[in-house]
């Protein structure tokens, strides 16, 4: 059996409790097997049983924040005890008259400055004690008080050899008033306890953290553990707590046990009961974890993203089949490409790589998955139309094309990442936005062959979201141009609320806008052209980019693109299936 991560140990008699896998659990105090406690499967801490060894009381996160629960060391069901709703809390122990002892932050105006409340086992309000702000607190039912006094909000083995101002510092009051103790000990301290007569604690002080204890004067530093030294354990003690008597804590995920303050630490053989329920794989919720949904060109099927793997879904009947699900590896930007791959990026060697795989990789004549690297992170994946290539931004503000293996540099953004990548119904163009000063950018069409770039907007304004029309005649767009100002209804001042608006660019010379003005209407085919009209747009037509030169692929730049009137609303993420756009009201409504 795989060894467990055990920590938080507390001893009572020969019970022990400690946490483990998000739980609590008991086992003898000798070692041997361990049994739940409790069953929520959420972070809890600082396990204590009561002094008469009937009760323990821990903290919990099953309500968000942590909290206070108590239950019976035989088991049973939990009670909680707290309802503070606040970071800070944790238990600290028990009062020697029964009642659970924690502190907390509730009701103070920092979180640096918790306080010890004392509430009672069976539940009722929590009493704050004078003490100040305090980190820890040990005391017996006759005598002096030892506590702690931090700001930090880390245990001491996450912020090792810290040497700040806001380290754990030691306080005691042998004569009602509290006074400095280990005032020397250039270190940060933690765990105050109190063992015989003497008070223990954990420190860093030389290096490593470690038990000590000083007398009832504060004085006859001594150390009782050796992690660090040459054969010992190269981790901090931590999470130390005692009976009175024996000192119990953890390193590394064991557990020691020291049966005085003169004996020797020794191992402690404890093992968790029933599955590894941490180590099993984690199992989600495919609804909650859905990503990019991309369908092929068949619109039968869909290749999706879901936390890091990538899949085939059907649109009926059907399995899904797992594309990318390699423990470890975590998948990005899925998408279908041609008829029979699909393409991601994906960090299976070490760095962002963008993977070809079949769809089917039992199917005859399958291509062999390939993985193409070596430039830096991913930001956008774009596969080509026909399938033959692959479009790619990069952090580095490259635009690079994927084709026959080789990667091709066709841009290099102007003042930041380039973004907002499509290409064109023939795979023949790449339009894109290219980033050129602080909040400006510009729409930018590339040919694929020989990679001349032919800017379509000026670059005044801020563009996103160019998709070319499903015919290649006109390019869509969104363009943050519009300056429509109204009155803000709370200040004496105007605010520009719609100013993202949709616009269309014909990209021939001889293309007519499709919101152009005609006394005698528009043609609605060839046979309606008269010698003075435009010609009529046929879909049998090719069309007449080949025979114009790139320069002539857009509008004159003194007339600007034509504007789609819509609505005045907040606008993003143009589509061009079926020239969609994504709205946001700018007046308030009761409706979805």
């Amino acid at each position: 059996m795989p060894p467990s991560y055990l920590r938080h140990p507390h001893l009572n008699g020969d019970t022990l409790v400690l946490v483990a896998e998000d739980d609590l659990w008991t086992a003898p105090v000798d070692g041997g097997r361990a049994y739940r406690l409790t069953a929520d499967g959420v972070p809890v801490a600082r396990p204590r049983i009561s002094p008469d060894g009937a009760l323990v009381a821990w903290t919990s996160t099953r309500e968000r924040a942590p909290e206070v629960f108590v239950t019976e060391v035989e088991g049973g069901a939990a009670r909680r005890l707290t309802w503070w709703g606040d970071h800070t809390t944790k238990l600290i122990g028990w009062t020697p008259e029964g009642e659970v002892l924690a502190v907390s932050a509730a009701g103070q105006p920092s979180r640096r400055h918790p306080w010890a409340h004392v509430i009672p086992a069976g539940g009722g309000t929590p009493r704050r004690q004078p003490l100040g702000p305090l980190a820890d607190l040990a005391q017996r039912a006759e005598g002096p008080a030892v506590l702690l006094s931090a700001t930090m909000t880390r245990e001491m083995a996450w912020q090792k050899r810290y040497r700040g101002g806001t380290a754990g510092k030691l306080w005691w009051n042998p004569e009602g008033a509290f006074v400095r103790l280990a005032a020397d000990l250039d270190g940060n301290l933690d765990s105050p306890m109190l063992v015989g007569d003497r008070i223990a604690f954990l420190s860093d002080h030389e290096g490593w953290g470690n038990l000590y204890s000083l007398d009832g004067r504060g004085a006859g530093l001594r150390r009782h553990t050796d992690h660090g030294a040459d054969g010992a354990p190269a981790f901090y003690a931590r999470h130390s707590a005692t009976d009175g008597t024996r000192v119990v804590y953890e390193s590394a995920g064991q557990l020691w046990l020291l049966d005085d303050l003169d004996g020797e630490p020794r191992l402690l053989d404890v093992r968790l009961g029933g599955p590894r329920t941490a180590r099993e794989p984690y199992r989600i919720t495919t609804g909650e974890w859905l990503g990019r949904v991309r369908p092929d060109a068949t619109g039968r099927s869909s290749v999706v993203g879901v936390r890091g793997t990538v899949h085939r879904l059907t649109h009926r009947d059907g399995p899904a089949r797992a594309l990318q699900a390699t423990p470890g590896v975590r998948a990005r930007l899925a998408a279908p490409l041609g008829e029979d791959r699909a393409v991601w990026v994906d960090d299976a060697l070490g760095e962002d790589a963008v993977c070809i795989a079949p769809l089917d990789p039992r199917a005859p004549d399958a291509p062999q998955m390939q993985r193409f690297g070596e430039f830096g992170r991913v930001l956008e994946l774009v596969p080509a139309p026909d399938g033959k290539s692959v479009a790619l931004t990069t952090h580095d503000g490259r635009l690079l094309l994927l084709a026959d293996g080789e990667f091709r540099e066709l841009a290099r953004g102007g003042d930041g990442e380039v973004y907002d990548v499509a290409f064109s119904p023939d795979s023949a163009w790449l339009a894109y936005c290219d980033p050129v000063g602080s909040g400006l950018s510009q729409v930018v069409l590339v040919r694929l062959e020989d990679g001349e770039a032919v800017p379509v907007t000026e670059g005044r304004f801020r563009d996103a979201d160019p998709v070319f029309t499903l015919d290649g005649k006109h390019l869509a767009f969104l363009s943050l141009r519009s300056f429509d100002p109204i009155y803000d209804e709370h200040a004496f001042d105007l605010t520009f609320p719609a100013s993202w608006r949709p616009f269309l660019v014909p990209l021939g010379a001889r293309t007519p806008s499709p919101f152009g003005a005609s006394p005698d209407g528009r043609p609605v085919s060839p046979e309606d052209d008269k010698p003075e009209d435009p010609p009529a747009l046929d879909a049998s037509d090719p069309g007449d980019e080949t025979e114009e030169a790139p320069s002539e692929k857009k509008t004159k730049k003194d007339e600007g693109p034509p504007e789609v009137v819509v609505a005045h609303n907040g606008l993003s993420g143009l589509g061009s299936n079926t020239r969609y756009w994504k709205s946001r009201p700018s007046s308030p409504s009761f409706q979805n």
